[in-house]
């Protein structure tokens, strides 16, 4: 694995040759490869590895068929699949910031599937992030995407993530790693004090931390897990949240 300082290098090279370049395009295309050979551990067109945590999600968040979802940073499918198979058709909004994982994906759904279930895909822009706002989605998720995005980013990461959740009710799911401080762990990896997270995505309330765990085991107080959010249903029935937060596995 590269260093801190030969990740920023590199980046910084290309970020000169593009200035346009994000750090989220910058991963994604550092993972291309790995993900075309079928080597990378979440992305590439593998339908199993999904499957378990498809599941896991869908019992988190009660998840029907006649909901509709935004996956934000779908990447080539993985958990993708298994939500497009189990939801009603056109109920299925991926995006991603790299054209060739959704093309990786749609290759795994294969041409009856996508003629059966017509999910939408959408390379991540200011557009597509309004076009799948107005899809009103009940849920969005963004798997495996928090903990990469860099401090110059995360801002408007967080933007996005309760844009999109903007119908009352709307409920986010995503996972990170939290600490009592910023801090980066890896080349491509940050953690974030959960009070932070919860003020970046106000007025989106904090339901739970699904799945907490120390990470790494009994070591310097970072832990991950997986937080819902919800966007409270206060404008169309009343209620406000009560506040309460659940935690734990």
């Amino acid at each position: 694995m590269a260093t801190f300082e030969e990740t920023d290098r590199l980046f910084a090279q290309a970020r000169a040759e593009n200035q346009a370049l994000t750090f989220a395009r910058f991963y994604a295309d550092c993972m291309a490869p790995l993900a075309r050979k079928g080597t990378h551990v979440t992305l590439g067109a593998r339908r199993d590895v999904g499957a378990k945590l498809f599941e896991a999600y869908r019992r988190m968040l009660r998840l029907t068929p006649e909901m509709r979802i935004v996956d934000f940073g779908c990447g080539s499918l993985r958990i993708g699949y298994h939500t497009i198979s189990f939801l009603q058709p056109g109920h299925y909004l991926g995006m991603d910031v790299l054209p060739e994982f959704l093309a990786l994906g749609e290759e795994m759904l294969g041409v009856e599937l996508r003629a059966l279930k017509q999910p939408t895909l959408r390379v991540i822009d200011e557009q597509t992030v309004v076009e799948a706002a107005r899809f009103r989605p009940d849920v969005v998720m963004s798997i495996n995407v928090a903990l990469h995005v860099r401090p110059a980013e995360i801002e408007v990461y967080f933007q996005r993530l309760s844009t999109l959740a903007l119908q009352p009710g709307a409920r986010l799911l995503f996972d990170a790693r939290m600490a009592p401080w910023p801090r980066r762990f890896d080349p491509f990896g940050w953690a974030w004090p959960l009070d932070f997270i919860r003020e970046a995505l106000a007025p989106l309330e904090l339901l739970a931390v699904h799945n907490e765990k120390a990470y790494p085991p009994g070591g310097e107080g970072s832990t991950t897990g997986i937080l819902e959010f919800r966007r409270s249903p206060s404008s169309i029935d009343g209620r406000a949240g009560t506040g309460d937060v659940k935690r734990g596995p």
